[in-house]
């Protein structure tokens, strides 16, 4: 987009020669970065039982996980609550809980969602760009970004018959 300030409210104010210029630079970035949820759910008449048979199921899923050391596993939320029978008796306490896992390395993250299988259900699992690899491509990309605004500039410089340009202004924005 390219607009030229055209207003000014006193002597003391006026901006002549005063041009916006815009430059962007974009490149597409593969994910390279793997995310999953997985739960459990169980049922059980006793609610101390079901606490201790969600937490061993807990405790065994990230002793698994350990033996992935490229992959990063957190508990995710875990909730309890009763249900009722069609007379509005208690029936039954449910439970359940989650496993949040991620990494770059898809082999070590799918081989451990095999294992966690076992016990656990896949909720979702969705692929981004890492942190790392998304400051190194803006970083590039700020680069590249400014040489085409550059490169603008000096194009405007030469059709106003002008020997240079003054940067008064600049804004770097990134997004995804």
């Amino acid at each position: 987009a390219l607009s030229m300030s055209a207003f000014a409210q006193d002597k003391e104010t006026l901006n002549y020669n005063v041009i916006n210029i815009q430059a962007e630079a974009t490149r597409p970035v593969s994910n390279d970065e793997m995310h999953a949820v997985l739960y459990i759910e169980k049922s059980n008449k006793q609610p101390a039982e079901l606490a201790s048979q969600i937490t061993q199921l807990m405790n065994q899923a990230m002793a698994t996980a350990k033996k992935y050391p490229n992959v990063k596993v957190d508990t995710g939320s875990q909730s309890t609550y009763p249900v009722y029978d069609d007379n509005q008796k208690l029936k039954e306490w449910r439970g359940r809980a989650e496993v949040q896992i991620e990494s770059t390395d898809f082999k070590a993250m799918s081989q451990l969602i095999s294992e966690l299988q076992q016990s656990f259900q896949t909720q979702s699992i969705n692929f981004t760009v890492s942190d790392n690899q998304r400051k190194k491509v803006e970083n590039e990309l700020m680069v590249e970004a400014s040489k085409n605004f550059q490169q603008r500039a000096q194009i405007l410089t030469q059709a106003w018959n002008k020997t240079h340009y003054n940067l008064v202004n600049l804004n770097l924005n990134t997004n995804n």
